[in-house]
């Protein structure tokens, strides 16, 4: 498999067009499903930064790494691991599960800001270059020495996916699932580019959210697809 910049620009104009669908007809559910409609705009823009740091590694030097690399990383710590298990707060009908999902946003949010705001004010803790077809993100953390990086990333996995797979909706359990598919693959099969390829499978999946919104489900059962 190959990535590049007609890739990543590509699928971000989809899911621009897509996600600009999906808050429309969110906007006509019920202002719960929102922050689920939002998912393919926000994928769309966090690939069309990769598309810019491909054109980059392409040979366009007018287009620097650094904002583009931390524009990426953004929303790889400080957009998901608040945004996610936010979505399963908000569309969760059982009391507890919404309290244990909020738990889950506060500390996704604190941990994802320990490891995005060091990259901001020591700009040698990051940095992204092609490897193998995919982009390479190279970063410090306040972590290193002390916690395994396979160790870290399965706590991140956690903090994004258990919300959903522990949802009682049974649309957001399925997301969970696919979004534990392309976890295993993108471990297993591209370490060397994880937080890319798995930024960009979870990318193409958010197209599930299209038919979880699509008109023909109706307000009142929208995410029984």
């Amino acid at each position: 498999m190959c990535f590049s910049a007609t890739a990543s620009l590509t699928t971000s104009a989809v899911l621009l067009s897509l996600g600009v669908y999906t808050l429309r007809q969110a906007s006509s559910t019920g202002r719960e499903y929102r922050s689920l409609a939002a998912f393919p705009l926000l994928f769309g823009i966090q690939q069309f930064i990769e598309g810019l740091l491909w054109l980059y590694e392409d040979g366009m030097p007018m287009i620097g790494p650094r904002f583009p690399t931390l524009g990426f990383l953004w929303f790889v710590y400080g957009v998901w691991p608040l945004l996610v298990p936010l979505t399963a707060w908000q569309l969760e009908p059982q009391r507890l599960r919404r309290q244990l999902f909020a738990a889950s946003a506060l500390l996704g949010a604190v941990f994802g800001m320990s490891i995005f705001i060091p990259l901001l004010y020591q700009p040698g803790w990051s940095s992204a270059v092609a490897a193998g077809g995919s982009i390479h993100y190279e970063l410090s953390t306040i972590y290193d020495g002390r916690i395994d990086v396979n160790l870290l990333r399965l706590l991140y996995a956690g903090l994004v996916m258990l919300p959903l797979l522990a949802s009682s909706v049974p649309a957001l359990r399925r997301f969970g699932m696919l979004l534990v598919g392309s976890f295993l693959i993108s471990a297993l099969l591209y370490r060397y580019a994880f937080i890319s390829v798995w930024c960009f499978f979870a990318a193409v999946l958010s197209l599930y959210i299209v038919a979880v919104l699509r008109p023909a489900a109706g307000p009142t059962v929208p995410l029984q697809p």
